[in-house]
């Protein structure tokens, strides 16, 4: 943010992680690309977090690399231990909007909102988050008919379609295109990587044809396993929580771990690099 309160355009803050259709692996990628980011905190002077707008109760999820000369010191034991609750975020808004703003941060204290959230509860969480952390990774969800997902895209410096190379995902990512305009979420700041590919799915060219969007790359052009180094552990949380099987977790953490430097070479010089790269 400039001291005007308005976002410095030569720096982006925001990816949003969006996938056209449920099971297309957001979270796993969301969190693996965060995950990438706190292994390189040393090379960094930014904060780094993670939102999740992925459930109906969007929230700030634990994680991530800090510099604590920048941070309020009453928050550094949190951040340190991971432990950035959604009632420590709404304090910290508290602060930032005046006590007003606790009727719109107030689904996180009040249980009557039930997780039901207006577009300015995001945008204040957004807000919020921005003001903790210089780059933020968002959950974003697969669907659109949560209002905190188009803000989300809305105010995203740039957007990661995760789908997988199949009819059903074009599908529902060219249905989803079709309704952007409408929703202001501009489709130029968008870019594809499958969260698999097999030899018997569809052809990339066949898969992004007519569509106005980047293909970023396929999991079998993105690196070699090496890069696995460094995000183990979320194959390890995967497998207990039963959340996915040990094949689409990994094949979603090697998307998310081989894509960096396939974006830096296909994008030199565009939003998504910035994003990555080091701060002075």
């Amino acid at each position: 943010m400039n001291s005007d309160g308005t976002k410095d355009e030569k720096e982006p803050t925001i990816l949003a992680v969006w996938g056209p259709k449920p099971g297309d692996g957001t979270s796993t990628v969301a969190e693996a690309i965060t995950q990438i980011l706190w292994e390189k905190r040393s090379q960094m002077k930014s904060l780094i977090g993670l939102m999740d707008f992925n459930t109906r109760t969007p929230c700030m999820k634990y994680r991530l690399g800090l510099d604590k000369y920048n941070l309020l010191d009453d928050l550094l034991p949190f951040i340190s231990a991971k432990k950035l609750t959604p009632e420590i975020l709404a304090n910290y808004a508290v602060e930032i909007y005046g006590k007003e703003s606790l009727q719109f941060v107030g689904g996180i204290k009040r249980p009557e909102f039930k997780g039901r959230y207006t577009e300015v509860h995001f945008n204040i969480l957004l807000d919020t988050a921005q003001e903790l952390f210089h780059k933020t990774i968002i959950d974003a969800g697969n669907v659109l008919d949560q209002t905190g997902t188009v803000t989300a895209l809305k105010r995203a410096d740039y957007i990661l379609a995760v789908m997988q190379p199949n009819f059903v995902s074009k599908q529902c990512l060219k249905y989803g295109l079709s309704l952007f305009p409408a929703l202001g979420i501009d489709s130029n700041k968008i870019g594809i990587v499958y969260n698999r590919y097999q030899k018997h799915d569809e052809q990339p060219q066949i898969m992004t044809s007519g569509l106005n969007v980047e293909f970023l790359g396929t999991l079998e052009e993105l690196g070699s396993e090496k890069d696995l180094i460094g995000a183990t552990w979320l194959l390890d949380e995967k497998k207990q929580n039963r959340v996915s099987s040990y094949r689409d977790s990994l094949s979603s953490i090697l998307v998310a771990c081989r894509m960096l430097p396939v974006v830096e070479r296909k994008k030199k010089g565009k939003l998504l690099p910035r994003f990555f790269a080091k701060e002075a």
